[in-house]
């Protein structure tokens, strides 16, 4: 054979043993592309050379730890032939590929190989793995456990941010909802719960109530007392109202002074007994200016036909009626939707 080639065919048994190596991942194939009595040199901590047999394990282990088709690219080539059935392949390379869950980029592998022609084809008699890193161990031919070790590191940064982004997002979530001065529920919120409260009911057949509150005469509060006593008056109220609530229930601030109770499947009788609970105890409490307050509330029961409007509507008149009855009362009116 002339020396162009042979010099091909040195190139394409490289190559298919590249590609059944990198690309295929098939070691039934590279098995069949080496000599049997096949000798090496590899470098990993330290420098050893091998046989038969310990070749065959390293291409098993080299298997086994990197399982993924690794890519490569090929910086340089040189094909000496070194006699007519004989030859020698000099590279350098990088690769890529995917190895515990991480993507690894190692630049300038150097590989040498040396090719005998026997029988019907190229087989390798002797081989030369440098890889460009002294960070694994004898037992690997990649640093798996490194990169098992910073994947660990990095999975609990991500697991340690993404907690803190979730938290966060909830905190921000909160605050949108949140009426800021009483932490109950602002009226976004409510809105937002009447009109699923009201969808279900139209759906199941089911019942909810609202209680509309106003705090009597709370202007005098604020004028005798000042605003800040006022808002210490609001919070106190709202965490009345909150302690006698049912888990299943919502409160809010409607605005002002004015409050908000959702009873989820409750009845109109139900929400009386729960505005009666809560107009007594607003009589009974001590909120810090020496003297009793008292609440007006109405309340309301869903009618199907109802939507939103009517609803707070017929609450409000409750209220209303509250108030021209002389105020700290529960009331409500019977009068259902406009037809």
């Amino acid at each position: 054979m002339t020396a162009p080639t042979i010099t091909a065919q040195l190139q394409a048994a490289f190559e298919a043993f590249l590609e059944a190596h990198f690309i295929r991942r098939d070691k039934t194939v590279v098995d069949t592309l080496l000599d049997p009595s096949v000798t090496g040199f590899g470098t990993s901590r330290t420098e050893s050379t091998f046989g038969d047999m310990t070749l065959q394990e390293l291409f098993a282990r080299d298997l086994a730890d990197a399982p993924e088709t690794v890519r490569y690219q090929i910086n340089h080539l040189d094909i000496r032939p070194l006699a007519s059935d004989c030859g020698l392949v000099v590279s350098s390379m990088d690769i890529a590929t995917t190895i515990a869950r991480q993507r690894l980029t190692l630049h300038d592998l150097r590989m040498t190989v040396v090719l005998c022609h026997q029988g019907n084809g190229w087989r390798i008699v002797h081989l030369h793995i440098s890889l460009p890193t002294t960070e694994h161990d004898d037992h690997e031919s990649y640093p798996v456990k490194e990169l098992e070790e910073r994947n660990a590191v990095l999975s609990r940064l991500v697991d340690e941010r993404t907690e803190q982004l979730n938290a966060a997002l909830s905190h921000h979530r909160q605050m949108a909802v949140t009426d800021p001065l009483t932490g109950l529920y602002n009226r976004r919120m409510l809105d937002e719960q009447l009109g699923i409260d009201m969808e279900r009911a139209e759906r199941y057949q089911s019942s909810f109530a609202v209680l509309m509150l106003d705090i009597d005469h709370f202007k005098s509060i604020n004028d005798r007392f000042g605003h800040q006593q006022g808002d210490r008056f609001l919070i106190q109220f709202a965490e009345l109202i909150r302690a006698r609530l049912r888990k299943s229930d919502l409160a809010g601030r409607w605005g002002g002074e004015e409050f908000l109770v959702v009873c989820h499947g409750s009845t109109l009788a139900d929400a009386r007994t729960l505005a009666e609970d809560i107009r007594l105890n607003t009589e009974a409490a001590d909120f810090g200016i020496g003297e009793s307050r008292t609440v007006s509330i109405g309340v309301a029961e869903f009618i199907q036909g109802d939507s939103i409007t009517t609803l707070i509507e017929r609450a409000d008149r409750g209220l209303y009626l509250a108030k021209e009855s002389g105020r700290n009362r529960t009331c409500t009116t019977p009068d259902g939707p406009p037809q």
